[in-house]
Formats: C-alpha cells, structure tokens, sequence
C-alpha cells in the first residue's frame, strides 16, 4: 500500500507544483478509481473537523459529484472528450494532495483558535494555489492560455463555492 501512495504522490505532486499536466498522467481508469477514492477520503477527513462524519461524506461526495459533472461538461464544450480520463485523474489526484495538505493547518487553526496569529493566510495561500493548479490543468486540458484558463478555474471555484452555500448554508 505504501509504495501505492508513493507513485501516487510521484505522479500528481508534479502536477501541484505546476510542472506537469494531466497528458503526463497515465490514461488508467484505475488510477482514477484511486484518485476518486483519495480524494474522497481526504474530503472527508477536511470536513470532520467541523462537522458529523455522515455531514462530512455527504458535502464530500457533494463536491466530488460536481468534478464528475463540470469537467467532463467542459471537455466536451472544447471538443477535448479524448483526455477526460488523465483530467479527471489529475484534478481529483491533485485535490486529494491539497486536501491532506488542507487538514493538519485546518486543526491547527481550529486548535489555536484566537491565538492562530497569522496562519489563516496559509490557508488563503492553500486556497489560491488550488485554483492555480486548476487553472494549470484546465490550460493543458482545454489548450487555452494559461490566463484564460486561471479565469476559468476562478470562476468554476465561486460557482462551486455558490452550489455548495446554497445546498449546505
């Protein structure tokens, strides 16, 4: 299982650190079963920090489900179904990163409370660099400027963050 997380962690870290894009994944549905499962859990694991463990898989799978919708969606828009597998498998691989990531500042956060000084810009920072590595999978994805795609990737986080306020507010 350990070296199953290491080439995980090989293929996708990469990806986070925006030097590779999803075409350098391989094209394995069970690479993506995986990805789905990791970030699925990592999700998860984020959100018991603030709510029941049943809460926290429903608004885990709530999130994971509009992935499986609006990238595909936008695949297809651009004529780019061919490389659905390797996106979908980096954008899921490279939350699940985020997300374990994500947890240990989140419980410091909460643990310190008042006294967490500055480390709520380190979440901002995580939060950014999410929509970043977005943005830098939907420009390999799409064939778009990276720009144009950092525009996407930011307009896709307030809709998803809109979705998301409405259901579970």
């Amino acid at each position: 299982m350990f070296s199953l997380l290491q080439l995980f962690w090989r293929l996708h870290w990469p990806i986070c650190q925006l030097q590779r894009g999803p075409q350098d994944l391989p094209a394995a549905p069970a690479l993506l079963r995986f990805a789905m499962l990791a970030c699925f859990l990592s999700g998860v694991l984020v959100f018991t920090l603030s709510v029941s463990v049943a809460d926290a898989m429903l608004r885990t799978g709530f999130s994971l489900a509009i992935s499986l919708l609006i990238w595909p969606l936008l695949l297809h828009a651009a004529g780019q179904q061919a490389r659905l597998l390797q996106t979908l498998t980096a954008v899921l691989g490279c939350a699940a990163i985020l997300n374990f990531l994500l947890w240990p500042l989140s419980w410091l956060i909460r643990s310190l409370g008042d006294r967490a000084g500055l480390l709520p810009l380190l979440l901002i920072a995580l939060l950014l660099w999410s929509v970043t590595v977005s943005g830098h999978i939907l420009r390999h994805a799409l064939d778009w400027p990276l720009p144009r795609a950092l525009a996407l990737a930011v307009l896709l986080f307030a809709l998803r963050y809109g979705l998301y306020q409405l259901i579970f507010a």
